[in-house]
C-alpha cells in the first residue's frame, strides 16, 4: 500500500518529534538517577574521612568552600558536572586525595606540600 505525499510529509516530523522526546526522557532519567546518588550526610563523612577543609575539598571538585558547606547542609545540590567530579574522588583515600590536591594547587597554604596529616589513632 503506497503512502500519499501528504502522509509522508506529516509522518516524518512526527517521527522526529518522537525521537526528540525519547532523547529528552533518557536525559531526564539519567539526571534523576544521578541526583539520587548525592546525599549531604555522605559528603560530610567523606570530607572528614579525607581530613580536608571545605576549601581543599572544593578545590578537588572545582567549587568554592561555601558551595561545599551548602551541599553538606542540604541547601543546594551539585550539578551534573559536579556530581561526576564527586564520583571521581569517591574512592580516594586520604593519601591520594592529598596528593591530588597538591598536584592541583601546589601545596598552597601548607608548610610541606608533600606532608599529609597523620592518620587517626586506631
Amino acid at each position: 500500500m503506497a503512502q500519499s505525499k501528504s502522509t509522508r510529509r506529516t509522518r516524518r516530523p512526527l517521527e522526529q518529534q518522537i525521537e526528540d522526546l525519547e532523547r529528552k526522557v533518557r536525559q531526564l532519567e539519567e539526571r534523576r538517577a544521578s541526583k539520587r546518588a548525592f546525599a549531604p550526610y555522605w559528603l560530610r563523612r567523606h570530607r572528614a574521612k579525607l581530613r580536608l577543609s571545605a576549601e581543599d575539598y572544593g578545590t578537588l571538585i572545582g567549587v568554592s568552600a561555601i558551595t561545599i558547606y551548602n551541599w553538606e547542609k542540604g541547601k543546594t545540590s551539585p550539578r551534573d558536572r559536579q556530581l561526576r567530579a564527586l564520583h571521581d574522588i569517591r574512592q580516594l583515600g586520604w593519601r591520594e586525595a592529598w596528593e591530588r590536591l597538591d598536584a592541583v594547587d601546589g601545596g598552597r597554604g601548607r608548610p610541606d606540600a608533600r606532608a599529609a596529616p597523620a592518620p587517626p589513632a586506631s
